[in-house]
């Protein structure tokens, strides 16, 4: 519940972790992506 402060905080923090892990692997897509075009353009 909201009334568990603790509890909201780790939720909130799991989620955050959770944003920038799967950002961090969305841009190591793209840098794969882009090498890829570029190797495949030489």
């Amino acid at each position: 519940s909201l009334k568990d402060t603790n509890s909201v905080m780790k939720h909130l923090e799991l989620f955050r972790e959770t944003a920038e892990a799967s950002n961090l692997l969305d841009r190591l897509g793209e840098a794969h992506y882009c090498l890829g075009e570029y190797f495949l353009e030489q």
